[in-house]
């Protein structure tokens, strides 16, 4: 989109003006960023919906409809446990520590180059 493609400008730009020479870095942690928000978002959403849908099916008269509906909302809350679990270590861990990892190795680069 129009506004995603003004953020990673603005991310090259700030990353540029800074002297660190990772642009590329600076713009995918901005995108890692996105999804994160993205996913919470996303698991909000869908356990609202998951509640809204049982909420009608409870009013239904079919008993059926209502047991598919309360295990539709069994099954998304273990959906949006298992995600939530999974966007926290990603974003506590995963990339984290590639970053670091890769900033670590090209600071050593850098010092060793200069010795």
């Amino acid at each position: 989109s129009v506004l995603a493609m003004f953020r990673r400008a603005a991310v090259s730009a700030k990353a540029a003006a800074s002297g660190a020479g990772h642009s590329e870095l600076s713009i995918a942690l901005s995108e890692e960023k996105n999804v994160h928000e993205a996913a919470v978002k996303l698991i909000a959403a869908k356990t609202d919906a998951s509640v809204y849908s049982y909420k009608w099916a409870r009013g239904e008269s079919n008993r059926a409809i209502q047991d598919v509906f309360l295990k539709l909302c069994g099954l998304t809350s273990v959906w949006s446990e298992a995600q939530s679990e999974f966007v926290h270590k990603v974003s506590q861990g995963g990339l984290g520590v590639i970053v670091c990892g890769a900033l670590d190795c090209i600071f050593s680069t850098r010092s060793i180059e200069v010795v």
